[in-house]
């Protein structure tokens, strides 16, 4: 049905989006009413058309329910509700949430070898850079989505990931970027920088000072650079001898608090 009235990528979205969440619900980590929050927040980013849909069927929830809402009015007045009726004090916050990376780009610069992949499905992404001479290039790839940041103020950022990658003779480096929705500018944070081979599992956090009531987009980019005159090589992206595939893939990225 999403498939046909809107587009099949964005049909693949919504059923990744909304197998990722139920995973979360199913494990623990969430609420059905906070996995149902993100989904509607994540869903809303997929296409103008869907927006717009959400956002009407949610207003014509919100009229069928006005007609309970001044019985219950009525009720208060006359002190006839129950202790038992719902608080509105159920509502819950999202300041602390799992950013769902739902889609991605690549890009790069300079003469030589270069390439890069994204893979929203299993939030991993590749980049290999290589020149046998002088060499000024540079490729990237990352993974974006977005979280709706109810109460501002300072808050860490925190990726989980794994990483497989050889690096000589130039550098790789793992960014966050923040943007707030509806604005041009992105704010960069850099999260690990390596001029190494670098192999296993890793945890680390940057900080940004959130606005309230704001929805903000995420990144989290792979870049691979080389420059100077050497025979070089940043590889995230080949197939190591052990049969292992070199890469960054991306377990968990999400906000908290500080």
């Amino acid at each position: 049905m999403f498939s046909d009235q809107y587009d099949p990528k964005v049909a693949r979205r919504v059923v990744q989006i909304w197998e990722q969440y139920t995973n979360r619900v199913l494990n623990g980590r969430l609420t059905e009413q906070q996995a149902f929050d993100r989904i509607m927040s994540s869903l809303k980013k997929l296409s103008p058309e869907l927006r717009t849909d959400i956002n009407n069927a949610r207003r014509a929830r919100t009229s069928d329910r006005t007609g309970v809402a001044s019985e219950n009015q009525r009720k208060v007045a006359n002190s006839e509700l129950k202790r038992s009726s719902p608080s509105v004090t159920d509502i819950t916050t999202q300041d602390t949430q799992e950013i769902l990376l739902i889609d991605g780009q690549v890009g790069g610069t300079g003469v030589g070898y270069r390439d890069s992949h994204y893979y929203e499905d299993q939030d991993i992404v590749t980049s290999i850079v290589e020149t046998a001479g002088i060499g000024d290039l540079t490729q990237w790839a990352w993974l974006e989505g977005n979280a709706y940041i109810q109460n501002g103020g300072r808050h860490d950022i925190v990726c989980d990931y794994w990483q497989n990658g050889g690096v000589l003779g130039g550098n790789a480096s793992y960014d966050i970027w923040v943007q707030e929705e509806g604005e041009s500018y992105k704010t960069w944070l850099n999260l690990a920088t390596t001029s190494n081979l670098v192999y296993g599992n890793k945890t680390r956090a940057v900080q940004y000072n959130f606005n309230s009531d704001t929805v903000y987009n995420f990144g989290i980019r792979l870049k691979t650079s080389i420059s100077g005159i050497a025979d070089a090589l940043v590889d995230f992206q080949t197939v190591n001898a052990d049969g292992s595939t070199r890469q960054l893939k991306i377990n968990s990225l999400r906000v908290k608090p500080d």
